[in-house]
Order: structure tokens, then C-alpha cells, then sequence
């Protein structure tokens, strides 16, 4: 049947279908969410611009039932009442231009409950997955898709700054499975260094996105123990003997994280722990040395044909190695193994299980990886991490003809707005056909705000194999500029895209150094965004200039300061020896564009860790102080004087600090720590 399918085209249409379908349903979700949580005041501001994304939403679930060309059923009364509740209200207090608008946005969401009802049914949807699951029994190879999974996910954590414990290689590893499950067509979410409430952040994210047909994937790299029975994942402020009463709000149980999964009903679940270090757990009574994880043994997930594996650095209750041996080895023992095998063509538990043999070969059976796994039917026990990616025509599949129904395409006269979605999701097939039937592949997307291209879209998610398809392919313009002239790897930068940027930059041979109309390269967008990983990457990889001037003169550390980015801060001076003291085109340093914006951790970051200069002055022999003053920022004025005794007398080209001041409140601040007019 499978042979048949794709010899005939139609398994590549099901496949695409299904793709669409799930890009359908997940932004109309979003949409609806968004909007049914918008304060009154703020869903009159937004009216206009929700009424353009509904709009949008019901032609893609328009597209998304043509493909299919089936009857399906989902309901969404309550989203829809729920919404309504809201404009009966917002119609009494809005003007008569948005009384307009809210009758038309009511008619929208009228128009698209009525779309779902008619169109969209998720058991049906898994009914669909199944029967399509039965017909690849006798393949040999079996991909993530073919058992019902159409999109994958991936949570990945590194901790490594522990206080008094901390780690050599967890955030290399956390970074370099992270750009790995990229590249085999995961969307992650990637976490580093983070505290239980940053944690928590990025397992909100990751779980927003799982549901039915979804695999998901975590991985963590970094402390771990047991304690009365089950795991806690240590996080970067939980201390070494962590008081009993302190482990909840300082780490994260592994059942709970497995109860979120479990939840939202993934199709398959991949849980990798490289964190049996030995951390101890202080008892009220007693100090316990846990050692390392105990064994969590898999939960029977409800959904049909789901499957679960669970993969430990090494055996219950034991520590595993931070490192490979060698004195420049890059990542821990486990995860230096796990890269070699993650991207094998070979089911999930038979990968991991590679690993833990190669594991036991080198260290001499000192160290000894577990897997454990449960699975709901033979077709999951084959199921595969790597393989076909989702928009691409493997080796033995007939390409079809055309994913749409015949006349859909042509009945759509743009044909490029298709192209940026397509760019967005990682269609390559289709960013193939649409370039084939005509779309402009470097066409700027006039209803975007930033006026981005299809590039600039692929860039900014992170879609490694529809940048490849675009740039070397299609020809797309890798240096394009956006409204600001922005290129498509500034784009990746600001998404933390490390797999973006190299495939950029080592495939598409995109300037590191490219500017936009600020004169503002891709390490500038790193800095003020706070893109760690990004930052090393430009710098470390492609030696960026960390000390390049935008048209101001100003640099990355000036705008990490700014921003009050402690973490972009740090890597900049001890990883990339940006210079503290540089200076801008008005004589500023860091330090003072810090004190103007009332970043008060940037600057005990740059005091007290850099010896930043607290009396420097600028071109006017303005201080920070004069600056904090100047900008009223009485937060950063109190910790200058308080904490670091800034001259508040001293004097400039325009007088003292107090003279600055433009504010009563300022002033009065100032006069009570000393000022004098």
C-alpha cells in the first residue's frame, strides 16, 4: 500500500496535507488564544491588527480543508463566546471607529468557529495517522512520521554555573544537541543556564507545542539526584546540599515534567538525562549523599501507538563523567557519544542503546548508560529520530505532481505570500513548487512590519533546510535587506539560531559583518538581545568584531549594558575580551549608557566584576552619574552613590549632577544623597 502511495504521489499529498493542517490548527490556536486574553483596553488597540490575523488564519484552514478534502469536526463555542463576552463589553466603552472594527473581528470569529466545526476533527485527524501508520508495517524503515508523528520537538537544558559545584561541559552539550536535533528537523527549545522560573519559561513553551502527532524530545545536561523516590534536575541557583525544604523551589521533578508531556498527549516521548552527578540533599535529621538518579521507569502514555524511552548517562545511583578524558574535549562522556550516534537512521531505543555500548567499550565498564522503555504497538518499537524530513522527497518517493488541488495555486495569484509561509514552516517541496510555478523568491512581504523576505522568515525560525533550499537552490539573495536593512542572519541572531547562522554563514557565505541602517551588525542585535549562544558563535566561529562601532560608535558591550544584559555582559568581556572602557562617538563608555537606561545589574556587573570606571567621563566630562541624572534614573543614581560613592558634586562642561536633572523627583534624590545646588 505504501509502495502504491508513493508511486502514485498521493503519499507525499498526505503528508503535505497533514503538514498543513497542523500549521492550521496551531495558529488558529494562537490566534484565538491571544486574542480571548487581551485586556479590554488592549483589544481596542489591537482590533485592527486581530482582525488581520483572523483573517489569515481562515485562509490558511480554508487551504488546509481543500488539501484534505475531507469533512472534519472540532469545536471551538467556548474560545468563540468566551471572545464575544469580551466585545459586548469593549463596545460600550470604544470609539465608533473601533465599534467598526469589533462588529467585524465578531463576524470573523463567527466565520471561523463555523470553519472548525465544518473542517477539522482531531480524532478523525488520528484516524487518518493510524491508517496510514498500518500501511508502512512492512517497511523496513520506519521514520517519526510514518508511526503518526508530523512534527517533532525538543526541549534542551545545560546548567552549568552552579555556585559551589559547577560543571566544565553542560552548556557545550546542551548547545551541540540542540544544533543537531535542528538539523534533523526539530523545533527547539533551547535553555541555558537557567533558574527554576527560566525553566519553567521554557517548558511552558515547549509544552504550548505538543499535542496529538507530536514527538518530543528533552534532554538534560547538567545535576541531577534522588530523593524519597523520585528525580530532581538541579537548576543554576539550587546549592550543593540543598536543604530538603529548598529542593522543590530550586529544582524540577522528573515526573512533573513527565506528567506535562503526558498531558498535552504526544505521539512519542524521548527523555534524555546526562545528569547522574553527585549532588547531596540536606535532611532535617540527617545529611543523605543521593548519588545520582534513581531509575524512573516509563509511564503508559493514552494515546494510541504512543511510546515512551527514558536514557541515562549511566546506571541508578551512580555519577557519570563531565568529561571525555582528553583536554580539549568539548562535551561530557555521554553526550560526546551521543552526538556520534543521535542523527542514525535506526529506531530510538536501538540509537540509545549504541551509545551505552560504546560507552561501556571506552571506559572499561566503569560507566554504565541505562535505557529504558515502554511501547504501545511493533510499528513505535521502529520508530526513528532521524530520517525523511518533513518536506522532503526521500530517495525511493515519487515527488508529486503538485501539493494542492488543482486550481488552488492558480487561483491564488500571490503566490509568494505561500512562499513566505512556506519559508516559516521548513517546506522545502513546496518552496520548490511555488519558486517552480513562478513565486518571486526574493519578493518582500509588503503585510509584514518588518518587510521581511521568504529568507528573512526561514533565518528568524531557524530552518536550516529551507535556507539551504532558498540560497543554494533558488538563488534567494543571502545579503537582502529588510525595512531596516536588516540581513537575514541579523534575523537569526536575534532568535539564538546557532544552526541558522552557520548554515548562513558557512554555506551561504553571509557577511558576519553586514550592517543595517544603524550601522548595526549581527553581533550588536546579539548583544542587546541578550543571544549567548549566538554571541559565541559570531565571535569564537567567525571572528566577529566584537568592538565594532554602529553609526554612533557604539559597540556590543555598550548595548549589552543598556540593555541591562548581565549574561551577554559576561561573554563578551571573559569570553570575547570586549574592552570595558571603549568608548562611543560622545566619549561614552558602557557604564554610562548602563546608568542612562537604569540598568542597575549591568552596572554591578561592570563595577564590580570589570572595575568599570565609575567617575569616567565623557566628551563633556560627564560621569555616569550625570548621565543617571540627565535620563532620571533614580535606581541607578542610589546604587552609583550608595553602593560605589560616585562624586554627586563633580562637575562638567553643563554642571553637576543635581544641574542635570530634569525631574523634581531626580533632584531630590540627588539632594538627599548630598547633592547641593
Amino acid at each position: 500500500m505504501l509502495v502504491r502511495m508513493r508511486e502514485t504521489g498521493s503519499w507525499g499529498k498526505h503528508v503535505e496535507a497533514l503538514w498543513t493542517l497542523r500549521g492550521a490548527l496551531g495558529e488558529a490556536e494562537a490566534v484565538l488564544t491571544r486574542i480571548t486574553g487581551r485586556s479590554k483596553m488592549s483589544a481596542i488597540r489591537y482590533a485592527r491588527e486581530d482582525h488581520r490575523q483572523l483573517k489569515d488564519v481562515e485562509k490558511k484552514l480554508a487551504q488546509a480543508s481543500d488539501l484534505l478534502q475531507v469533512n472534519l469536526h472540532v469545536s471551538a463555542d467556548q474560545q468563540a463566546n468566551d471572545f464575544n463576552e469580551d466585545l459586548l463589553e469593549l463596545m460600550k466603552i470604544s470609539s465608533t471607529d473601533n465599534h467598526i472594527m469589533h462588529t467585524q473581528t465578531q463576524v470573523q470569529i463567527a466565520k471561523l468557529t463555523q470553519m472548525l466545526k465544518d473542517h477539522l476533527d482531531v480524532n478523525t485527524l488520528m484516524e487518518q495517522l493510524s491508517e496510514v501508520s498500518v500501511a508502512i508495517d512492512a517497511d523496513d524503515k520506519v521514520t517519526a512520521a510514518d508511526v503518526g508523528v508530523f512534527a517533532k520537538e525538543a526541549l534542551v537544558v545545560g546548567v552549568k554555573n552552579y555556585e559551589n559545584s559547577p560543571l566544565r561541559n553542560t552548556l557545550n552539550d546542551a548547545t551541540d544537541v540542540a544544533e543537531k536535533l535542528k538539523e534533523m528537523g526539530f523545533r527547539v527549545e533551547l535553555s541555558l543556564d537557567p533558574t527554576l522560573d527560566q525553566f519553567d519559561k521554557a517548558q511552558d513553551a515547549f509544552e504550548s507545542r505538543l499535542g496529538p502527532g507530536v514527538l518530543a524530545f528533552v534532554f538534560f545536561s547538567g545535576h541531577g539526584c534522588e530523593y524519597e523516590g523520585d528525580n530532581y534536575l538541579f537548576m543554576k541557583e539550587t546549592p550543593d546540599g540543598v536543604d530538603e525544604r529548598r529542593l522543590e523551589r530550586t529544582a524540577t521533578r522528573v515526573s512533573a515534567l513527565m506528567d506535562g508531556i503526558r498531558s498535552r498527549e504526544a505521539a512519542f516521548t524521548v527523555l534524555v538525562l546526562d545528569a547522574c552527578r553527585s549532588v547531596r540533599v540536606t535532611r532535617l535529621s540527617r545529611e543523605a549523599n543521593t548519588g545520582g538518579l534513581a531509575e524512573t521507569k516509563p509511564t503508559k502514555f493514552r494515546l494510541k501507538n504512543a511510546g515512551v524511552v527514558i536514557a541515562y548517562a549511566t546506571a541508578p545511583r551512580e555519577t557519570a563523567s563531565d568529561g571525555t578524558g582528553k583536554t580539549d574535549g568539548r562535551n561530557g562522556f555521554y553526550t560526546h557519544h551521543l552526538l556520534k550516534y543521535l542523527a542514525e537512521e535506526q529506531p530510538v531505543r536501538d540509537m540509545l542503546e549504541e551509545v551505552s555500548f560504546a560507552i561501556v567499550r571506552e571506559s572499561g565498564g566503569k560507566q554504565q548508560p541505562w535505557v529504558h522503555s515502554w511501547m504501545g504497538s511493533k510499528r513505535a518499537q521502529r520508530i526513528q529520530l532521524a530520517g525523511v524530513e518533513w518536506g522532503s522527497i526521500g530517495p525511493d518517493m515519487v515527488e508529486p505532481e503538485i501539493v494542492v488541488q488543482p486550481g488552488t495555486l492558480e487561483s491564488n495569484p500571490n503566490k509568494e505570500q505561500n512562499l513566505f509561509d512556506a519559508a516559516r514552516d521548513g517546506n522545502v517541496a513546496l518552496i520548490k513548487r511555488l519558486v517552480d510555478a513562478g513565486a518571486d523568491v526574493n519578493a518582500v512581504n509588503e503585510d509584514d512590519y518588518f518587510k521581511y523576505t521568504a529568507l528573512h522568515k526561514a533565518a528568524w525560525h531557524d530552518k536550516v533546510a529551507a535556507i539551504r533550499c532558498l540560497v543554494n537552490e533558488c538563488n534567494a539573495n543571502v545579503e537582502a535587506g529588510d525595512k531596516d536593512s536588516k540581513t537575514p542572519l541579523h534575523c537569526a541572531v536575534r532568535n539564538d539560531g546557532v544552526a541558522a547562522i552557520r548554515c548562513l554563514v558557512n554555506e551561504c557565505n553571509a557577511n558576519v559583518e553586514a550592517v543595517d541602517k544603524n550601522g548595526e551588525t549581527p553581533l550588536h542585535k546579539a548583544a542587546r538581545d541578550d543571544k549567548v549562544a549566538a554571541i559565541r558563535c559570531l565571535v569564537s566561529e567567525y571572528n566577529a568584531n566584537v568592538e565594532a562601532g554602529d553609526r554612533y560608535s557604539v559597540t556590543p558591550l555598550h548595548w549589552a549594558a543598556r540593555n541591562d544584559k548581565v549574561a551577554a555582559i559576561r561573554c563578551l568581556v571573559n569570553e570575547c575580551n570586549a574592552n570595558v572602557e571603549a568608548v562611543d562617538k560622545n566619549g561614552a563608555r558602557p557604564l554610562h549608557l548602563a546608568a542612562a537606561n537604569n540598568s542597575v545589574a549591568a552596572i554591578r556587573c561592570l563595577v564590580n566584576e570589570y572595575n568599570a570606571n565609575v567617575e569616567a567621563g565623557d566628551k563633556d566630562s560627564e560621569t555616569p552619574l550625570h548621565w543617571a541624572a540627565r535620563f532620571d534614573g533614580v535606581a541607578a543614581i542610589r546604587c552609583l552613590v550608595n553602593e560605589y560613592n560616585a562624586n554627586v558634586k563633580a562637575n562638567c562642561r553643563f554642571g553637576t549632577p543635581l544641574q542635570r536633572a530634569t525631574q523634581e523627583e531626580t533632584k531630590q534624590v540627588l539632594r538627599e544623597l548630598g547633592a547641593k545646588t
